[in-house]
């Protein structure tokens, strides 16, 4: 039986491993907010790691909204960490 999962808002923090997808030369991990309303049409990523160089943090947030389409991405996680570079979509490298 295949149940549509149905979500109007979300909010979630994950860690994200991420490093070939945006050709670095070794990877970053960086711990990320999800920001999801269906009613408004929106999503967002924020890095909540101040530290991380804000040309890399607006790489990361750009791969994000480029190669994550919708929740279901970011709920289907497994223990809420991300491997970019295993990403299906992004093995472009």
């Amino acid at each position: 039986m295949n149940r549509k999962r149905e979500v109007d808002r979300l909010s979630t923090v994950f860690d994200l491993k991420i490093g070939k997808a945006l050709s670095l030369p070794r990877s970053v991990l960086a711990r990320v907010m999800f920001t999801y309303d269906r009613n408004q049409m929106k999503k967002e990523f924020k890095i909540l790691d101040n530290k991380m160089n804000a040309d890399i943090s607006n790489k990361i947030r750009s791969w994000l909204m480029e190669n994550v389409d919708s929740y279901d991405d970011i709920c289907d996680l497994y223990a809420i960490e991300m491997d970019a570079d295993h990403f299906a979509k992004a093995m472009n490298y």
